[in-house]
């Protein structure tokens, strides 16, 4: 395993130069681990100590990763609780695209996966709060928006009409552009707005480690925006659909 690692490294090193990390930001990927698409996302401390976590698009749970940054070389361990769980051992690149491309190895290292994850974007914030902007906390903000897909790929209609922000402008089956006023107008013109191929979008993107900014909370590439209501708290979160973008 480790001469394999080794000639991973100085084969990729032979061919482009270093992606470098933003310190103090998380730095934001997305990619394959094996056949399997995930989202990745790494804090940058001082002396190069990483934190993060990564997910599984299909699953939508946070799986918690720590390690170091050595020149542009990364390990990382994959945590379940306290107890190991997996390492990952790659290296930052930047050829046609920034990736970070590497092998994952479980704790019983009688295995190892390729992976391969590409440099979406960087998100201000602190290691143990992605949304500053946000009175609430990182899981219950992506907890909505796993609720808002669960809505959505149930078609549960009333549910949702209740999360978004009125008056809003979106699109009928991607073409007329309309303005919705009320609930009602919201649950008649339903899957006019939640037409197949925007749905699929939708439910394809994962609900963690979420681009925001001072405009919200994004989903995917902007197909959805969420904001926290005023009544929001820390103990207590509130949060709304600002925008549908289909």
């Amino acid at each position: 395993m480790r001469v394999v690692f080794l000639s991973l490294l100085l084969f990729m090193g032979t061919q482009s130069m270093a992606l470098d990390l933003y310190k103090f930001q998380w730095n934001d990927f997305e990619g394959k681990l094996g056949a399997i698409t995930i989202r990745l996302s790494l804090y940058r401390e001082e002396n190069n100590q990483l934190t993060g976590n990564y997910c599984y698009n299909k699953y939508d749970t946070r799986i918690r990763i720590s390690g170091i940054l050595q020149g542009d070389s990364v390990i990382l361990t994959e945590w379940n609780g306290n107890q190991p769980n997996g390492f990952f051992r790659g290296i930052l690149v930047t050829d046609s695209v920034d990736h970070f491309q590497g092998l994952w190895q479980p704790a019983s290292g009688t295995t190892s996966t390729r992976f391969d994850v590409h440099y979406n974007s960087a998100v201000s914030g602190a290691p143990d709060k992605r949304y500053s902007d946000l009175r609430a906390n990182d899981l219950q903000m992506e907890s909505f928006v796993k609720k808002v897909k669960t809505a959505i790929a149930r078609s549960d209609k009333q549910w949702l009409a209740g999360q978004v922000s009125y008056p809003f402008r979106t699109s009928l089956d991607g073409k007329k552009t309309v303005t919705l006023k009320t609930k009602a107008d919201f649950i008649a013109r339903f899957d006019a707005i939640f037409y197949p191929a925007y749905k699929e979008r939708v439910l394809r993107h994962c609900a963690c480690n979420l681009f925001s900014n001072y405009r919200g909370v994004m989903l995917g590439n902007g197909e959805l925006w969420f904001g926290e209501r005023s009544a929001s708290t820390a103990e207590k979160s509130s949060f709304v659909i600002t925008a549908i973008n289909n």
